[in-house]
């Protein structure tokens, strides 16, 4: 077996499972929207990207606030979503998901925006919005979208020139220490 069968045989073992999008899903598939589209999908893989409110000043630079959120995004791994990647950048994260048992995105995003907002304002002695009223939400659709929003999250901090290495960034799943 050739070393390009065997990155391709590897890539294919240690991606999630996409849930496979075929003509019978927009029956199953749920809308809203306010300024933005949501679509949600049983079984379904998002990506999101949340806002921090315009008001505030990039308050992942400090330490102890990117802490305290990568902790609770971590802490609410495995109980309501699988956490596949994650970012925490200065003013927002980027985020992939799948959501566990019958627990829908919209309640996901209303436990991790409201107990986030409600421990960040306390570290920051502060009260009031922390989060954009709406976060942009995108149903992972097959391997390739998966890929690409996977290299999308891994150069977000090389990108804005917080690093030079993308595992050097330690508020990312691809941080290697």
């Amino acid at each position: 077996m050739s070393s390009e069968n065997i990155h391709d045989e590897f890539i294919s073992l240690s991606q999630p499972k996409i849930r496979k999008f075929d003509g019978h899903d927009w029956f199953s598939t749920k809308f809203s929207r306010r300024n933005l589209p949501h679509w949600e999908l049983k079984g379904s893989t998002y990506y999101i990207t949340i806002r921090v409110h315009k008001d505030l000043y990039k308050p992942f630079l400090k330490k102890e606030i990117a802490v305290c959120m990568l902790q609770i995004l971590l802490n609410n791994d495995r109980s309501h979503y699988d956490l596949q990647a994650f970012v925490i950048m200065p003013d927002h994260l980027h985020l992939i998901l799948k959501p566990l048992f019958n627990i829908t995105l919209s309640e996901i995003m209303k436990k991790l925006k409201g107990s986030s907002s409600y421990q960040i304002n306390k570290l920051l002695n502060r009260q009031g919005t922390f989060w954009q009223k709406e976060s942009f939400d995108h149903l992972i659709r097959n391997s390739a979208g998966l890929l690409e929003k996977l290299e999308y999250i891994k150069q977000n901090p090389v990108r804005a020139k917080l690093v030079i290495e993308a595992e050097k960034y330690p508020f990312s799943s691809f941080f290697a220490g």
